[in-house]
């Protein structure tokens, strides 16, 4: 049984916030192949996003601490080609060829869509409405930013203080609050995902 996730798309922003990484990281990454990059027009904007199978490939490299620019091309394509099987029936055991083998790999898996649930959960969480702040992202239910939370973070402030200068928040929505505004740039959410498919 595969993992619900494959299906979805996810921006490179979003894929280095799930996977931990830096975007400067992930980009390099995927301009080492073979990940194809896929290019999507929404009026007159273009979205650049990948498959949730990438994303999977992308954090095994991470596991692993490979290099992908040190593998050879046909190598980097059996490792992507043996992941997206990968993702279509689990295993313990990631066959890649007689002499290389990810083992583990459920566990990445799961790591990995549990960061996925947050990140969906950080998106329900947050609302932009021009009648609240002038269409600024806030946290639902109230006329909390969301940016300017984080803000304070990076500032110095502790989580503590944060949640003592707005009690009406709690730990988690603290914790959502960061990973989206990790994910999304501090002019705001777009209105809608076109990516994301379903969630």
């Amino acid at each position: 049984m595969g993992y619900e996730f494959v299906e979805d798309r996810f921006s490179t922003a979003e894929a280095a916030v799930l996977l931990q990484e830096s975007r400067t990281r992930v980009q390099k990454w995927l301009s080492s192949g073979p990940v194809e990059i896929r290019l999507e027009k929404q009026g007159d904007r273009e979205y650049r996003f990948l498959g949730g199978s990438d994303l999977v490939y992308l954090a095994f490299l991470r596991r692993l601490l490979i290099d992908v620019k040190q593998l050879y091309p046909a190598t980097k394509k059996k490792l992507h080609e043996a992941v997206l099987q990968f993702v279509i029936s689990p295993g313990d055991e990631l066959p890649v060829s007689e002499c290389m083998a990810i083992r583990q790999a459920s566990v990445t898996l799961l790591d990995l869509q549990n960061r996925i649930l947050k990140l969906r959960r950080a998106r329900d969480m947050v609302v932009s409405d021009p009648e609240i702040r002038g269409g600024e992202p806030v946290i639902q239910g109230t006329r909390i930013p969301v940016h300017s939370i984080v803000d304070m973070l990076r500032q110095g402030a502790s989580e503590e203080e944060v949640l003592q200068g707005y009690p009406s928040l709690d730990a988690e929505q603290l914790e959502l609050a960061q990973i989206y505004a990790a994910a999304y740039k501090k002019q705001g959410r777009p209105n809608k995902h076109p990516w994301h498919s379903g969630s």
